[in-house]
C-alpha cells in the first residue's frame, strides 16, 4: 500500500472521533461533545444536530462525565438510512449510551441504552473491562463490526440481533471474534482507531499508537498508519501490515480517529480522515491510497 496526503486542514470540530460520508457531505462525530457536526468535502461547518436537548452541540463536556462517542456508522433500515453512533464503553458511567439519527427524515435522534448490551457483549467475547475501549463500527451486508482497540479484536453481529437486543425482544445475543495483530509504532503497540467496509468487501481502517498505561488516559501521540484486508480473511487469525501516514518523509504525530471512502476501486482509494489531537485543533486529511497485490 502506498499512502499520500493530498492536502489536510485544521476543522472546526471539537475532537473529531468519527467521520461517514453521505450524499455528499461529511457527518463528524466529536468524543467530547453532544453534537453532530455536517460540513462540506472541504471540511467547512455546514449545520450542527443536537444529540441532547438540554446540552449545547457545541458544549466541550469535562473529560470524566463525557459519553465518549467514539464509532459511527451509516446503516439502513425499515427502508430508511440513519447514523448508528456508539460510546466507547471505556468507562461504564457515561460511557454506554449511542444514537440513532435518522437521515431520511429530519434528524430525529433517538437514544439507546447500551449498559446491558455492552455486558453481555464484553461477556460472550472474553473481554475484561479494563481492554474494552469500543473505537470504530462499521456495517456490512445487514450486519455490524465492532473495533476493539483495546485488544485490536473485531467482533460481528447480525443488525437485527443488535436491535432485537436493544429493545428487549430477545435476550440473546450471538456473535462472532476475530482478531488481527498490527505493526507496533515506534516500539509501542498500535491500536484500531477508525473502521470502514466498502461494498467491494474491502476493509479499510487507521490506527494509531500513543504513550499510555490504559484506554481512559490520554498520552504521548506515536504516529498513526492505515491498513487494509478483504473482509473474507477475517476467517484467519492473522498480522496486517500498516502504512504509516507520512508528510514530507516524516511521519506525523497526530491521533488519526476515523476515516471515510469517497472513491475505491481495485487500484486506489480516495479518503477521508479525521484526527483528534487531544485538546488541540481537530484536522481533516485528503488521502489517496494505492493497493498493491491485487
Amino acid at each position: 500500500m502506498e499512502v499520500f496526503i493530498l492536502n489536510h486542514k485544521k476543522i472546526s470540530v471539537s475532537a473529531a472521533s468519527g467521520v461517514e460520508v453521505y450524499k455528499e457531505n461529511l457527518y463528524m462525530i466529536s468524543d467530547n461533545t453532544e453534537g453532530i457536526s455536517i460540513c462540506d468535502f472541504n471540511g467547512n461547518l455546514q449545520r450542527v444536530i443536537a444529540l441532547k436537548a438540554s446540552i449545547s452541540s457545541d458544549k466541550v463536556i469535562e473529560k470524566k462525565f463525557k459519553s465518549d462517542y467514539e464509532a459511527c456508522t451509516i446503516i439502513s433500515r425499515n427502508n430508511s438510512d440513519f447514523l448508528l453512533l456508539v460510546g466507547s464503553g471505556s468507562k461504564k458511567e457515561f460511557r454506554n449510551k449511542a444514537k440513532l439519527v435518522s437521515l431520511s427524515d429530519g434528524n430525529n435522534v433517538e437514544t439507546l441504552d447500551l449498559e446491558d448490551f455492552f455486558q453481555e457483549f464484553k461477556d460472550k467475547a472474553h473481554i475484561n473491562d479494563d481492554d474494552f475501549n469500543l473505537e470504530a463500527l462499521a456495517y456490512f451486508d445487514q450486519k455490524l463490526y465492532f473495533f476493539n482497540r483495546g485488544t485490536n479484536e473485531i467482533i460481528s453481529l447480525k443488525q437485527d440481533s443488535f436491535f432485537d437486543f436493544i429493545y428487549g425482544e430477545s435476550t440473546e445475543l450471538k456473535i462472532k471474534k476475530y482478531r488481527i495483530e498490527l505493526d507496533d509504532i515506534k516500539g509501542v503497540k498500535s491500536g484500531i482507531s477508525g473502521a470502514t467496509i466498502c461494498e467491494n468487501g474491502v476493509v479499510l481502517f487507521c490506527a494509531s499508537a500513543e504513550e499510555t498505561k490504559d484506554w481512559y488516559n490520554d498520552g504521548q501521540i506515536l504516529g498513526s498508519s492505515i491498513g487494509w484486508f478483504h473482509i473474507n480473511d477475517l476467517e484467519k487469525h492473522f498480522n496486517v501490515s500498516t502504512q504509516p501516514i507520512m508528510e514530507n518523509g516524516k511521519e506525523i504525530k497526530t491521533k488519526v480517529e476515523s476515516l471515510a471512502v469517497e472513491f475505491i476501486n481495485d487500484e486506489k482509494a480516495k479518503l477521508f480522515l479525521v484526527s483528534d489531537n487531544d485538546g488541540l485543533d481537530s484536522e481533516l486529511f485528503n488521502i489517496e491510497v494505492y493497493f498493491q497485490g491485487k
